[in-house]
Formats: C-alpha cells, sequence, structure tokens
C-alpha cells in the first residue's frame, strides 16, 4: 500500500483493474441493456442462438409470455443504461492518457476518478432498480424458478453445458467426425446471421486450425455460463 500511494501511476492502473472487476459483476445485468430480449423463434437454431445473440443465457428459460412483461422495462432503461456504459468507456479512456503522459497532473486525475465513482454509482443504481422492476414482472413460479436457477450447484451446469455441446455438435456435424468447419456451422442461416457466424467461427477457432473442436464450442458456452453467474 505505501508502494502505491507513492507512485500515482501505480495507483491508477490498481483503480482500473478494480474497476473492471466491479463492471464484470454486473455483466449478467448490463447484458440485458446492450441486446434487448428478445425470445428466439421455435425454429431458431443453436447456431442462431451463438451467431446473433440478444439474451443472457440465466433468462432464455423464461416463457415468451414473461419476455412481453419484460421488454417495457429494458426499453425503458436502456438509453440511460447505454449512455452511462458510454460515459464509462470514455472516462476509462480518460484515465489511460492520463496514465500514458510524460507529467502526470494529479489534480486532474482525482477529478478524473470521481467522475468515474460517480458515474459508477448511478450506473448501479439504474441496474438494480431495473432488475428489481424486471424481478416484479415475473409471476411467483417463474421468480423462483429463476431464483432455483441461480442456485444450482457448478456440478449440475457442467453437466448440462457438455449435454447442450454434445447435442449441437450432433445437429450440426454433417459428416459426423466429431470437429465443425466453417461451412457446417454457418450452413442454412440468413446471409446476414452468416457474416457474423463467420467472425464468431474465427474467435472461437482459437488454435485457427479451420475447425472447430468440442473442447472449443464448451470453452466458449462455459464462458458464457460464468457471466450469468
Amino acid at each position: 500500500m505505501v508502494i502505491i500511494s507513492r507512485n500515482p501511476r501505480l495507483f491508477g492502473i490498481a483503480f482500473i483493474g478494480l474497476l473492471v472487476l466491479n463492471l464484470f459483476l454486473f455483466g449478467l445485468l448490463i447484458g440485458m441493456y446492450q441486446h434487448p430480449p428478445c425470445k428466439p423463434p421455435p425454429e431458431q437454431t443453436e447456431l442462431e442462438i451463438l451467431a446473433d445473440f440478444k439474451l443472457p443465457p440465466i433468462f432464455r428459460d423464461l416463457p415468451p409470455s414473461a419476455f412481453e412483461r419484460i421488454q417495457p422495462i429494458v426499453e425503458k432503461y436502456k438509453p440511460t443504461i447505454q449512455a452511462q456504459l458510454q460515459q464509462l468507456r470514455q472516462v476509462r479512456q480518460s484515465i489511460h492518457t492520463q496514465l500514458m503522459a510524460e507529467t502526470l497532473d494529479r489534480q486532474q486525475l482525482d477529478n478524473t476518478f470521481k467522475q468515474v465513482r460517480d458515474i459508477d454509482e448511478s450506473l448501479k443504481n439504474n441496474l438494480h432498480q431495473g432488475f428489481i422492476e424486471i424481478l416484479d414482472k415475473l409471476t411467483v413460479a417463474e421468480r423462483q424458478a429463476f431464483a432455483e436457477k441461480l442456485n444450482k450447484p457448478i456440478g449440475n451446469r457442467l453437466e448440462r453445458l457438455e449435454k447442450r455441446v454434445a447435442n449441437y455438435l450432433r445437429e450440426r456435424d454433417s459428416d459426423k467426425n466429431g470437429e465443425l468447419t466453417q461451412t457446417e456451422f454457418t450452413e442454412g442461416l440468413p446471409p446476414r446471421r452468416q457474416a457474423i457466424a463467420i467472425e464468431r467461427f474465427k474467435h472461437l477457432d482459437k488454435n485457427n486450425d479451420g475447425v472447430l473442436t468440442e473442447s472449443e464450442l464448451e470453452a466458449f458456452k462455459l464462458k458464457q455460463s460464468d457471466e450469468t453467474e
């Protein structure tokens, strides 16, 4: 702590790290306002959900009637939440610029950090209020089912994850070799979704070998699942 207090640059880096961690904890709620909840139609495949992701996985089990009740709340808070997220991005960029400067202006940095705290506090208040309003629109059964899903042990979650990956591979793996090519990954999608799916494929293909293995798909789905915990 003594070293950090004597080194404003090191303090700034540590503060940014804590801010990133703090924002990650609100990733579930933020995701709802970056992408409006839209229940995929019955014919939508798992691939289409991956290519055109609009809803945190933890909310996908809600019935269609719940989405109709949630939608107005999301639209109500969406402009404010998105504006505050943009403000945070701009302030973080300002902090980075100040840290890279030859001379550190401590007063300016102090004011910028205060701005971060103010925006962050307002953002959290809006997220909390929006989430409470969403929960208030759920029926008792829906809310209890949602609570049970949040409380399920990690082992059950991983077991469900393995089943989803296996089902997905069976659905898309036309040559049954246990891997997905880009063609298999994008086959049957509308042109707009094909472009998105191609970019998603490149992102998932960590070793750039042109195919997706079960482990690569599982790592992606596990990351999605972790972001909703």
